[in-house]
């Protein structure tokens, strides 16, 4: 019997979901989401089934975008994915935005390893290199890539991010978003969990916890 799974990423402004037969995405529906605008998650993956034959019950496993990435974005794809294997009784696999993108630009001939970056605030990224990853002020980047224990031999991520960043001099990659493609072929390697240990990488303080801490140390 064949195996369907269900893959979801909103870490950035590009949300996409897709299906799957055997590994091999049978349909994917993406949009650009812009600030403000409501996310219509839910709705997507619906049409998504009705597009390609199939009903929800028909899915036996959720493939998860767990970020670093947009706050707001996670906490409503990995609300929707804990939700549907917990009604659905089925496992989970979490792959990471960064871990994508770094997968994606080895797959366009990118050799060694590749530091992985995805913008988070003004001057700021999320940036990861072998499995280490953390929000670093672009100031700090040569630093963080000295530190590795593997030096990157390329550099991916959305193209407007390449161009703050082109003082690295390394060869650029331009990934302007996981893929779903990409993220069920690194699903194959990871272990699948319950719902409830899908869990995700924040990486950072929220803005509200930025404010909260500042508050408290002033006092």
């Amino acid at each position: 019997m064949a195996s369907i799974a269900l893959a979801i990423t909103t870490s950035t402004a590009t949300q996409s979901v897709g299906l799957a037969v055997d590994d091999r995405p049978l349909a994917v529906r993406t949009m650009t989401w812009r600030r403000g605008q409501p996310r219509t998650l839910l709705r997507d993956i619906t049409e998504l089934l009705n597009e390609a034959g199939k009903v929800l019950h028909d899915v036996d496993r959720i493939v998860c975008d767990v970020g670093p990435g947009s706050f707001t974005g996670l906490r409503f794809s990995m609300a929707t994915a804990r939700a549907l294997a917990w009604s659905l009784g089925i496992p989970c696999h979490g792959v990471g935005s960064l871990q994508t993108i770094a997968f994606m630009a080895t797959q366009q001939g990118a050799q060694g390893p590749v530091l992985a970056v995805l913008p988070a605030r003004r001057r700021v990224v999320y940036a990861r290199v072998g499995d280490v990853e953390a929000e670093v002020p672009h100031a700090e980047l040569p630093e963080f890539v000295d530190a590795a224990p593997d030096k990157p031999q390329a550099i991916a991520g959305p193209s407007a991010c390449l161009e703050e960043l082109a003082s690295l001099d390394l060869p650029q990659r331009p990934v302007p978003a996981p893929d779903i493609a990409a993220m069920l072929g690194l699903a194959e390697t990871t272990k699948p969990v319950d719902w409830a240990a899908l869990t995700p990488s924040y990486v950072a303080l929220s803005q509200p916890e930025r404010i909260a801490n500042a508050a408290q140390s002033s006092r």
